[in-house]
């Protein structure tokens, strides 16, 4: 749909499928009323897993079951691009639309000991892979915690973050894309309890976030965020209504993403 909620348009049946988090490559474009049921349409991967390149522009990346696909904006041509028997969730396209970014199951060893002594272990993680599902790079994350929902900054150098501790609050995270340096901690003093789903400004200038669950649902909040990292004093953008879940709404106007989680009640 429109961002003013507009010329609500169905692309796909999703009735019958687990189907969520769709992610549009940047631009406009119009949408049809319908599309092929991915059974019917899913053509044969590619022998080495990857889809062949094609000029960017004008695909969704979304979450099918366990594995992530893309499809034209038609519904045409619906491409597996992950074939590992691990869950993969959270697609999102890079500005220029040559590389997704997506959360992994990826299995960990703890340090100290031997295989047998520390069996290993799944940990999400967030992956960058060419936008044909070629070159996968596991970017590094806090020792011990979850990744999840990765978003691109405007310029396509950094993706931030949000993740969860085994003990302790969840927290908001920025990395270098291409997988070099340290994941830095945004600061976001005066708030308490977890910060979930970063969303960048389209200036790269700020970053939105969620942040409250104490009477189970989550308030906006708003942070300038310097190139190295540093942030203001968070800003609440919008209160809690229980009429309205905040993880359906996107702060800078992009379109929602359906079948992302609510907030806890």
């Amino acid at each position: 749909m429109n961002s003013d909620g507009s010329n609500p348009t169905v692309v796909k049946d999703f009735s019958l499928e687990q189907v969520t988090t769709l992610e549009w490559l940047p631009g406009e474009v119009d949408l049809p009323l319908s599309a092929p049921d991915l059974a019917r349409g899913k053509p044969a991967p590619p022998t080495n897993g990857c889809k062949p390149a094609e000029n960017p522009g004008g695909e969704i990346a979304f979450q099918e079951g366990e594995d992530i696909w893309t499809m034209n904006v038609d519904g045409s041509n619906p491409t597996r691009l992950t074939h590992d028997q691990v869950r993969e969730e959270a697609p999102a396209f890079s500005p220029d639309g040559r590389k997704i970014a997506f959360v992994k199951e990826v299995e960990v060893k703890a340090k100290g000991g031997s295989l047998s002594e520390t069996p290993p272990h799944l940990v999400d993680k967030v992956v960058v892979t060419d936008a044909g599902g070629c070159n996968q790079d596991v970017l590094p994350t806090p020792e011990g915690e979850y990744a999840h929902d990765p978003s691109w900054s405007p310029d396509g150098r950094r993706i931030a973050f949000w993740s969860e501790p085994q003990l302790g609050d969840c927290g908001m995270y920025i990395t270098n894309a291409d997988g070099s340096g340290a994941p830095r901690r945004l600061s976001t003093p005066g708030l308490s309890g977890c910060i979930l789903r970063p969303e960048w400004s389209p200036d790269g200038r700020q970053i939105a976030f969620e942040a409250g669950y104490g009477d189970g649902w989550a308030d906006i909040y708003v942070v300038d965020v310097s190139p190295a990292g540093f942030t203001s004093r968070p800003r609440r953008l919008i209160d809690d209504d229980p009429g309205l879940p905040v993880t359906a709404m996107r702060p800078w106007g992009r379109r929602s993403q359906p079948g992302r989680p609510t907030a806890p009640r």
